[in-house]
């Protein structure tokens, strides 16, 4: 079992998520400029398949950035 490790920038696209509270309102939640700067897999191994390959990993850890924000719309 080999360790991924690499340096490498993701940029990763906005993400919105919508919830509805009942009785209270809705909220609507955005990720956004989310970017990966580095990331760890210690236990990782690539499995070979016949069109392509598989990637497993566990105990991720990366360096990243973002933006995020909430927005409550009321009923």
């Amino acid at each position: 079992m080999a360790s991924i490790s690499s340096m490498f920038l993701l940029i990763l696209p906005r993400i919105v998520k919508s919830v509805k509270i009942p009785f209270v309102s809705n909220i609507e939640m955005v990720l956004s400029n989310v970017t990966i700067y580095e990331m760890e897999a210690p236990k990782s191994y690539i499995r070979p398949g016949d069109a392509g390959f598989t990637i497993i990993a566990s105990e991720i850890t990366c360096n990243l950035s973002m933006s995020w924000h909430y927005t409550t719309v009321l009923p």
